[in-house]
């Protein structure tokens, strides 16, 4: 019965390069490949899978999200609409009303100082 060589005269064959190296001096890679000591390749950090990261930590004093874009209106509130916010009545009715008293929306006012030279566009694209 025929038997294997021992640790110190077995060799092996690289399976990266095909050269002859002790068995003893030969290294396993993460393949599975059988190398030479100096061929040898740690698995490169950025084929480990990406750990996942839970963050279960809740928002402090978080709002709700708004179905309409926010609309800033420029003049004074009268004692209606004060009288409106006090009562929560809705966003629209209130802006309506502001509207109607001659109050104009900052996007508004600030297209008016474009067109009368004062200020650019792009001043008023950062502002809104």
């Amino acid at each position: 019965m025929a038997r294997f060589a021992s640790a110190k005269n077995a060799y092996g064959i690289s399976d990266r390069s095909g050269f002859r190296y002790k068995r003893e001096r030969m290294k396993k890679e993460w393949t599975g490949a059988l190398v030479g000591w100096d061929e040898w390749e740690p698995k490169q950090p950025q084929l480990y899978p990406y750990p996942k990261v839970d963050d279960p930590q809740a928002i402090l004093n978080p709002r709700p999200d708004r179905n309409e874009p926010l609309v800033v209106s420029v003049g004074v509130p009268t004692p209606e609409i004060n009288e409106m916010v006090k009562d929560s009545k809705p966003d629209v009715d209130i802006r309506k009303m502001a509207y109607d008293q001659g109050m104009s929306s900052l996007q508004n006012e600030g297209f008016q100082y474009v067109k009368n030279g004062v200020t650019s566009i792009e001043e008023v694209k950062r502002v809104l």
